[in-house]
């Protein structure tokens, strides 16, 4: 099995989600390449050069036509359903216990089943090293044994690394989404949520159906969420990003404005600042334009909302309007 190789990553949920997003656009163009059964094994052998086009074809939106689909299952569990983000490189490498540092954002591919066993035995608390696991199951396409192995690590991991243990429910979740249907993901969401922090499951979930675009599913969660979390201002930036994004301008503004009257006013001028970059990039500049200068307005002290206003300015060709800003 030739490894995937080293890639080096780090960052947050949000980015890897907006990752997931270009992912699913081009997914039904991937997931329909055959791998090969020899010996009735399913194997699927990818060079780090394979692997490297594969993610630098993600972000161009295409995807190589060979690539076979338990190596797409890997990959795109590796760089987006595991929690993690931001991939900058990937090189040949592999796993060398003595050099694992599961607080480091560099990581090592698994070449064989012995190494997984073997660095789960040496870091049995690193929600890393199981998912790594996960994703050395999933080159031979096998997800059903890729879950086993994440919830085995769920109840092994310490009772006291909360984070650890909700990395693994996450990257379930998302295995969930991506390969299962809309029951096994609501039951696993539930499940979730008697061991983990609600908050941080219902984001996740809310992110999760956003960028699979799962429409019917997520106007369903949207009532729930906001019966949960109604003064949450992640959850109103998330929904009004979603909207605007994908055209539906008036209810996202609806939202925006529903936002202002449930959420503490402290965070508004952070809702503001969010929602008139959205008008920006999807929206109406005007519109931008205008809820900036509200922003100033009521805002004064927020210099770094001033300082995009100048930099939105500028883009606009107002550089005079910018300047007197200074």
């Amino acid at each position: 099995m030739a490894a995937y190789g080293r890639s080096r990553v780090g960052g947050c949920d949000v980015t890897c989600i907006r990752f997931i997003t270009k992912f699913h656009q081009i997914r039904e163009r991937v997931w329909d390449t055959d791998a090969s059964f020899p010996n009735g094994k399913r194997t699927c052998a990818v060079n780090p050069a394979q692997a490297k086009n594969f993610v630098s074809g993600a972000y161009a939106g295409v995807v190589p036509s060979s690539f076979p689909s338990c190596a797409v299952n890997a990959v795109k569990f590796k760089f987006l359903s595991l929690q993690f983000c931001g991939v900058n490189s990937i090189t040949d490498s592999t796993m060398n216990l003595t050099t694992f540092d599961p607080s480091s954002p560099e990581y090592m591919e698994i070449n064989s089943f012995s190494e997984v066993e073997a660095l789960i035995a040496k870091f049995p608390n690193s929600s890393k090293a199981w998912m790594l696991g996960a994703v050395s199951y999933l080159k031979y396409g096998d997800v059903n044994k890729a879950k086993v192995l994440l919830r085995r690590g769920i109840k092994t991991i310490n009772f006291r690394e909360d984070e650890e243990k909700l990395n693994l429910w996450k990257a379930l979740m998302n295995l969930e989404a991506y390969h299962d249907s809309r029951e096994t993901l609501l039951a696993t969401f539930e499940e979730s949520l008697k061991y983990n922090d609600t908050r941080k499951i219902y984001i996740h979930m809310l992110q999760l159906l956003i960028n699979t675009e799962k429409t019917e599913e997520l106007e369903i969660f949207k009532d729930k969420i906001f019966k949960k979390f109604k003064t949450d201002k992640e959850v109103y930036l998330a929904l009004c990003e979603y909207y605007m994004k994908h055209g539906a301008k008036k209810e996202g503004r609806s939202l925006f404005e529903r936002s202002l009257q449930c959420v503490p006013p402290k965070e508004h001028p952070d809702i503001m600042g969010k929602f008139a970059n959205l008008e920006y990039k999807y929206g109406d500049i005007e519109r931008s334009l205008n809820l900036y200068e509200e922003i100033l307005v009521k805002y004064p002290k927020r210099k770094d909302l001033k300082s995009v206003y100048i930099q939105v300015l500028r883009s606009q060709g107002q550089e005079e309007r910018a300047n007197s800003l200074l």
